[in-house]
């Protein structure tokens, strides 16, 4: 059983363990990985949501599990995929604004007009996530604050955590305002 202490799961931890393994990463392997993250994402969206629906997804920076090709395949799927804007001019928004990841047309500017959209399902971030729904993300708390304007599965969307190969634990330590995911895709 894999259970993540208070000790081992602070962010800088998470972080330096995450930076290792890219610094180890070859681009053949992130590739597979990529196609992993891919092939598991639009299996949950198949399920989940209906042809031509609008996903939200975000776009991995060179230290996350990859997701161009998940939100390219999502689009020449049909799906309008999403992506959140955390800031802007060098300024941290008080409320991620959602784009479409194709045009940069802004869709949803708050996470009332998110939750009009009604999104069947919304991929996350995460440093760490356990099997149990628990997630760590990076600190700034724009994820937890944006699912707790939402209702949860299923009123709301599937919340899908994107996390690493050594990222995945039983559970992980959270906070009272660190919000629950409903799945976690390994990549």
């Amino acid at each position: 059983v894999l259970v993540v202490s208070e000790g081992n799961a602070s962010n800088t931890n998470l972080v330096a363990a995450r930076r290792d393994a890219v610094a180890l990463d070859d681009p053949h392997m992130r590739h597979l990985r990529e196609l992993a993250i891919s092939s598991a994402g639009i299996e949950i969206v198949e399920k989940a949501a209906e042809p031509r629906s609008a996903i939200a997804s975000y776009r991995a920076l060179p230290s996350e599990p990859p997701t161009d090709l998940l939100n390219e395949a999502l689009a020449q799927r049909g799906f309008q995929v999403l992506v959140p804007i955390h800031q802007q001019d060098g300024v941290y928004l008080e409320e991620m604004e959602w784009v479409d990841a194709v045009s940069g047309a802004p869709i949803a500017r708050s996470t009332a007009e998110f939750r009009a959209l009604a999104v069947p399902v919304v991929f996350t971030p995460a440093l760490a996530a356990g099997r149990d729904g628990s997630r760590i993300g990076k600190g700034k708390g724009f994820y937890d604050r944006f699912f707790a304007g939402l209702p949860r599965h299923p009123g709301g969307p599937l919340r899908v955590a994107i996390v690493g190969p050594s990222e995945l634990f039983e559970s992980v330590p959270t906070d009272s305002h660190d919000e629950p995911v409903d799945h976690t895709i390994l990549g």
